[in-house]
C-alpha cells in the first residue's frame, strides 16, 4: 500500500503524540475518527506504521546500557550469536548486523549496574571458542548525556519522494553552539518501589505501547473481572509513564520513505568538537533517527538516513575527526528486545545476575 498524503499527515501527528487516541489524531488531521481508525489498521497491517514502544530511563531501574561492536568472521557465527547469545541473554536490548571496518554485529545490552564483568566474561569465552574474533566496548563517560533524534516526517516530500534537509547548512551552525559538554542527570533508582506487576507492565510497554490497558492485561493473562484490578493497572501505568519511561517511539517501515540504510560511526576527535556536535544536535535536531554518544576520545553516532545523504555526512565526519571507523548496518536484520520480566527477582527487588553467567547462556 502506497503512503497517501493523509497517511503522511496521520503519521506526523502520531510522531508528535504516539499514544494519542484516534479521536485526538482525527482532530489533528481533519479526518473523522472512524476514518483514522481504519487508516491506522491498514497502516499497521501493511507495516508502514507498525509499533509504538516505550523507551526507559535505565537509572530508575538500576540498569545501564552497554554498546558492543563484535567482529565475527562468518555468517554461521553471526547467526549463532543472534540465535544463541542475543536470544538467551536476559538483558539484550538491540542487535544489528554491521559491515565495514570489520564485519559482525553491533549489540546493545541493558544490564544491571556493576555487572559488566559478567558480560566481558561471556564475550571472552566466545572469543576463546572462536565464535567471535574480537569486540570493542566504546568507553562512554558516566556523566555524558546520550542524544536521541527522531525522524521528522515534516521533512519528507512525498510527491518528490525525497527528504528535504541540507547537511551543509546544518553543520555551519556548529560555530554558534557552546563547546561545554551537556552532562546527564543521574536519576534515582526506583527499583525498591516496583513489584513483579510493574516489571511485567514495562515488558509489555517496551514491546507495544499503543494498546489499551485491557489488551495488555489479556497479554499478561490477568483476569479483567478481578475487582479493582483495572484501576490498579491504570495507576501503575501512570506511575511508570511519569517516572520510568522517558519517551515513546514510533517505528515505521522506512522503505516507504526511501530510507534503506543505517550507519554507525566511531570517531576520534577532540573533546571540544564532540561537545559542539552534541550541542548542535540538541539545539537543531536532524530530521533522522539517530543516537549520539560522547566517548572518552570522540563520539559514537548511530544514524539512519537515505544513502543519498551519506556523501554530505561523510564529508562532515572527515572534517571534524582524527580517525574514523565506519560501519554499514543492515536494519532488515535488526531486532529490538523488550525488557524481560523473568530477569527480575521480585522478592529482593533486584535483577538477577546469575542469568548473565556464560554457563547459563552458552
Amino acid at each position: 500500500m502506497a503512503i497517501e498524503e493523509r497517511d503522511l499527515e496521520l503519521l506526523i501527528a502520531m510522531q508528535e503524540n504516539p499514544l494519542a487516541p484516534a479521536s485526538k489524531l482525527a482532530k489533528s488531521v481533519n479526518l473523522s475518527t472512524p476514518t483514522v481508525i481504519t487508516r491506522l489498521e491498514l497502516l499497521k497491517k501493511d507495516k508502514s506504521y507498525y509499533n509504538v514502544f516505550a523507551n526507559l530511563i535505565p537509572d530508575t531501574l538500576d540498569l545501564e546500557i552497554v554498546d558492543v561492536l563484535i567482529e565475527i568472521d562468518s555468517i554461521e557465527n553471526v547467526e549463532y550469536f543472534e540465535k544463541q547469545i542475543c536470544y538467551n541473554h536476559p538483558y539484550t536490548l538491540f542487535r544489528i548486523r554491521c559491515f565495514g571496518n570489520f564485519n559482525g554485529l553491533y549489540v546493545q545490552f541493558r544490564i544491571p549496574k556493576n555487572s559488566q564483568e559478567l558480560l566481558l566474561d561471556l564475550l571472552n569465552q566466545l572469543k576463546k571458542k572462536n565464535k567471535i574474533q574480537n569486540y570493542i566496548i566504546p568507553m562512554i563517560p558516566s556523566n555524558a548525556e546520550t542524544i536521541y533524534t527522531k525522524a521528522n516526517l515534516k521533512n519528507w516530500t512525498s510527491k518528490l519522494m525525497r527528504w528535504n534537509f541540507d547537511w551543509n547548512v546544518w553543520i555551519q551552525k556548529i560555530d554558534s553552539v557552546d563547546s561545554k559538554r551537556i552532562e546527564r542527570t543521574t536519576e534515582k533508582s526506583l527499583l525498591l518501589k516496583l513489584d513483579a506487576l510493574d516489571i511485567a507492565l514495562l515488558q509489555e510497554l517496551t514491546m507495544g505501547a499503543r494498546r489499551k490497558n485491557t489488551t495488555i492485561m489479556d497479554s499478561l493473562q490477568l483476569d479483567r473481572s478481578t475487582v479493582g484490578l483495572q484501576q490498579k493497572i491504570s495507576r501503575k501505568v501512570k506511575f511508570l509513564d511519569e517516572k520510568i519511561i522517558s519517551q515513546y517511539m514510533v517505528f515505521l517501515r522506512w522503505e516507504a520513505f526511501e530510507i534503506y540504510n543505517s550507519f554507525l560511526v566511531q570517531c576520534e576527535c577532540d573533546e571540544k568538537t564532540a561537545n559542539k556536535l552534541q550541542n548542535l544536535l540538541i539545539k537543531d535536531p536532524i530530521p533522522f533517527e539517530s543516537t549520539f554518544k560522547i566517548t572518552e576520545n570522540g563520539f559514537l553516532w548511530y544514524l539512519r538516513c537515505p544513502a543519498s545523504h551519506f556523501s554530505d555526512i561523510s564529508a562532515i565526519i572527515w572534517s571534524v575527526s582524527k580517525k574514523v571507523k565506519l560501519f554499514y548496518l543492515d536494519y532488515k536484520k535488526s531486532e529490538f528486545y523488550g525488557l524481560w520480566k523473568g530477569a527480575f527477582d521480585a522478592s529482593k527487588h533486584q535483577w538477577s545476575t546469575d542469568l548473565m553467567k556464560k554457563e547459563k547462556i552458552l
